[in-house]
């Protein structure tokens, strides 16, 4: 809202976080689910990351090996990527939490110089890219820790063994004479799961398939391979057995994976891309059979020894966090009433929880205008307040609305997607045009982060402005909240230092809100309100922690 006399001059996420897949080196997906994977296609047709794959290695024969990606998104169609490796033997396969895919090989190579060798393979062609030599004869698994990035594996015939990135030669972590099928990290990272196949005195069942590739029978729960089940204690550094049991009846157990719900995932050899999973419990070994997901496939793909499996390692439990981020506005910038002047913005992340605090001239309720300002065409309701809070991420925007008074096309507060942001200087009797406002104040005017003028926003667009919720999608289970000047500064807020003033300069406001940010909310944004009328606006420029 402006001042009478006014001129009459006009004013671009984020397991499958739950996928389940069987083999030697399964992995489960920490990311986008199927259906979030298909939700993320329709709504901002961004093209596929690593994350969105499953990727897996198949050994044929007995070393040679392809490369594979498995798209969940579209029934599990799966494919080679790449050229065949024939005499690589790749034995163990993982996918970083950036996306990154590392195997490694068993001691079957055709070139015996290149056995229990690490590489990077090329999500997109599937192009191996040699690192080096771990140190070990074969490598039978690997395995990210989510909690801070580090890749493990295990060395057959000598144990737990860590291998410091981007170097290839491993530590032996613990000592263990044996051969483990695969390992898997907790989700907190503190506890690192590891399966044994026993074969003494056990003989692996048969399976028979039919011509289209599908069991014709599966064997009887008496045609068991025992195992043993482990587990590396970060904190005590020490590998002890949890359970010594018959945990399987259709075959050697290839694979182990840690579920969103901490319980563990197996998966069996020669199940013909047809997954034979279970869960086990983690003190009793007891085996619980889940449903199989299944795969697009033809019979000219028999991938039946698919020796790895891997998604996108998962975020930390604890997602990182970071401290205040200030902006400082122009505090002489506003026209028209002091009660319309912006003074500061800051945001701060804690975990997956996203704070913005706001100084201002008035509350988040707004401001109730003279009565010579109000009615029609003028301020239609006599209020004019701060408008939704935009966050743009490269062009993928998100809005809160948080002022239960201001002239948003929603009415619920918190969280929304797709916004479709318009204009409501109209209806708060503001400057039509950005460049009016701007002629008015002159040189003094700013919106913290961003200059005055810019070509962020329209300068003389005719109430244009994309200040305001027009509609959008509620993000469900946003866990919004109001917060008070006293919860913000509990929270470590300071504007006086982060906007290096002093209390008696700053506005007689300070609010804010939070709420649970979605996982695609990461790296570079621009964030900005105004208050209804455009008499101020204010920015701030600043990135979000990613999943490191």
């Amino acid at each position: 809202m402006h001042k009478q006399p006014l001129p009459r001059t006009e004013l671009r996420q984020a397991i499958l976080k739950c996928m389940i897949v069987s083999s030697t080196s399964l992995t489960l997906a920490m990311g986008a689910s199927p259906s979030m994977a298909e939700n993320m296609d329709t709504i901002f047709t961004a093209p596929p990351t690593t994350c969105d794959y499953i990727y897996g290695v198949n050994d044929a024969l007995l070393n040679d090996s392809q490369i594979l990606r498995i798209d969940p998104r579209h029934d599990y169609q799966i494919e080679p990527l790449g050229p065949a490796y024939n005499g690589y033997d790749l034995e163990a396969l993982d996918v970083s939490q950036l996306g990154e895919i590392y195997a490694a090989s068993g001691d079957n190579t055709e070139d015996v110089t290149k056995a229990g060798y690490l590489y990077t393979v090329d999500p997109n062609t599937g192009v191996l890219t040699e690192i080096g030599p771990t140190g070990f004869a074969e490598i039978d698994g690997l395995s990210f820790n989510p909690a801070d990035g580090t890749l493990w594996g295990w060395a057959q015939d000598a144990g737990l063994i860590k291998i410091p990135l981007p170097a290839s030669i491993a530590e032996l972590v613990v000592p263990y004479p044996g051969e483990a099928e695969d390992l898997t990290w907790n989700n907190e990272g503190t506890v690192l799961y590891i399966v044994e196949n026993l074969h003494e005195d056990a003989v692996a069942p048969a399976v028979v398939y039919t011509a289209d590739l599908v069991m014709s029978s599966l064997p009887e729960p008496g045609d068991n391979v025992p195992h043993k089940l482990y587990a590396y204690d970060v904190l005590t550094n020490s590998l002890n057995e949890i359970c010594h049991n018959v945990i399987g009846s259709l075959g050697e157990i290839e694979a182990i994976e840690m579920a969103e719900d901490g319980s563990l995932v197996l998966g069996y050899h020669n199940s013909n891309n047809q997954p034979i999973l279970a869960t086990i419990n983690q003190t009793t070994c007891e085996l619980t059979p889940l449903a199989d997901p299944r795969y697009h496939m033809t019979a000219a793909t028999p991938y039946n020894d698919i020796e790895a499996l891997g998604v996108c390692a998962p975020c930390l439990l604890d997602p990182p966090s970071m401290d205040w981020q200030y902006a400082k506005d122009s505090f002489k910038d506003v026209t028209g009433y002091r009660a319309l002047e912006l003074y500061g913005l800051a945001i701060k992340q804690e975990g997956d929880t996203l704070i913005v605090a706001i100084n201002a001239g008035m509350g988040p309720e707004g401001w109730n205008v003279p009565a010579e300002l109000a009615g029609p065409h003028k301020v239609v309701d006599g209020n004019v307040g701060p408008t939704d809070f935009v966050m743009d991420f490269d062009g993928k925007k998100y809005a809160v609305h948080f002022s239960p008074h201001s002239d948003s096309g929603v009415t619920e507060l918190g969280l929304y997607t797709q916004p479709t942001l318009v204009d409501v200087t109209k209806q708060n009797y503001g400057h039509p045009r950005l460049d009016t406002y701007l002629t008015i104040i002159g040189d003094a005017a700013t919106m913290a982060d961003i200059p005055l003028p810019n070509s962020y926003f329209e300068m003389n667009g005719f109430r244009d402005l994309p200040m305001s919720i027009g509609t959008a999608t509620k993000v469900e289970n946003d866990n919004y909240q109001a917060l008070t000047e006293a919860d913000l500064k509990a929270k470590g807020l300071n504007f006086e230092a982060g906007l290096n003033t002093t209390t008696n300069k700053l506005g007689p406001f300070t609010y804010g809100f939070s709420f649970t940010k979605p996982a695609d909310m990461v790296d570079r944004f621009v964030a900005y309100l105004f208050t209804g009328c455009s008499n101020d606006g204010i920015a701030i420029v600043g990135e979000l922690p990613d999943c490191e």
